[in-house]
C-alpha cells in the first residue's frame, strides 16, 4: 500500500473514532456505520435509547471555498516539500462532492490521467513504484483540486454531538463490545475525552480490540458499529 493511502486510511480511521472525524469518513469511510441498530438495541437492550442530536447547518458558500483553497494550498505544499522541482498542473475547480460520490468520481479522475486506481473496502487507492510517486502524487492533487470533498462533509462536531457520541461509547459500544468477549478498559471522564478528541490519543472502545483476521473484524464491525449509526448518515 502506498504512502498517500495509508495516510488516507489513517484519515478515515482516526474520523471514524472521533465524527474519533475521518475521517468523511470520511471516513466516515473507514468502517461505514451499518444499518445494524436493530443488533446493537438487542445488545443493549434495557439500555436508554439515545437520539442523535442535529449536524450543524452547512457552511455558506464562500466560507466552504475559502476552506478549501486553505486546504488545497496545504496539500501542494506538502508535496513540494518532497519534490521541490514539481510543477504545478493548471486545473481548476469543477466542483464540490458528497461523501457518497467521493469514490466513483475520484476513481474515474485518477484513471482518465492513466494512474492504475481500484476501489477496496478502505476506499481509493494506488499502489506506487518509488519511481512513479510524484507522478501519482500529482494526480490525486488534481482530482483534489477539480473534485475535491466539500468541508460540510468533515464538519467538526457539535458539542451536542460529542456528547452523544461518549454515551453511545460508554452506555451501548462497550456494553456491545463486553458481550462479545473483548476486555474493555474504564471509559475516561467526559472532560478527559473531550479533551483528546481530534488527537492521536482519541478514546473509542476500539482501541481495546484487537482482530484475529478480517472476517472477525468485519462480524464485530457489523455488530458493534464503532460509531452512532443515526449520526449524521
Amino acid at each position: 500500500m502506498d504512502d498517500m493511502t495509508v495516510d488516507r486510511l489513517r484519515s478515515r480511521v482516526l474520523d471514524a473514532a472521533r465524527r474519533a472525524d475521518v475521517v468523511r469518513r470520511r471516513r466516515h469511510r473507514v468502517i461505514a456505520a451499518l444499518a445494524a441498530a436493530g443488533v446493537v438495541a438487542l445488545v443493549t437492550a434495557g439500555a436508554v435509547v439515545l437520539t442523535a442530536p442535529p449536524p450543524p447547518p452547512p457552511l455558506p458558500p464562500t466560507e466552504e471555498y475559502a476552506l478549501y483553497e486553505t486546504r488545497i494550498e496545504a496539500e501542494w505544499e506538502s508535496l513540494r516539500e518532497r519534490y521541490p522541482d514539481a510543477v504545478r498542473p493548471g486545473v481548476e475547480f469543477e466542483r464540490f462532492l458528497t461523501d457518497e460520490e467521493y469514490d466513483a468520481v475520484t476513481l474515474a479522475c485518477l484513471r482518465e490521467q492513466g494512474i492504475p486506481a481500484e476501489i477496496d473496502q478502505h476506499g481509493v487507492g494506488v499502489r506506487t513504484a518509488p519511481e512513479n510517486d510524484e507522478e501519482h502524487r500529482i494526480a490525486w492533487f488534481v482530482c483534489g483540486v477539480k473534485f475535491p470533498l466539500s468541508p460540510n462533509e468533515s464538519l467538526a462536531y457539535t458539542e451536542d454531538e460529542l456528547r452523544y457520541i461518549y454515551r453511545y461509547f460508554v452506555e451501548q459500544l462497550t456494553l456491545c463490545l463486553e458481550n462479545r468477549g473483548y476486555d474493555i478498559a474504564p471509559a475516561p471522564s467526559y472532560p478527559e475525552f473531550h479533551a483528546r478528541w481530534w488527537t492521536d490519543d482519541t478514546w473509542s472502545p476500539y482501541r481495546d480490540v484487537a482482530e484475529r483476521d478480517a472476517e472477525t473484524a468485519r462480524a464485530t464491525e457489523s455488530a458493534c458499529p464503532p460509531m452512532p449509526p443515526d449520526l449524521r448518515p
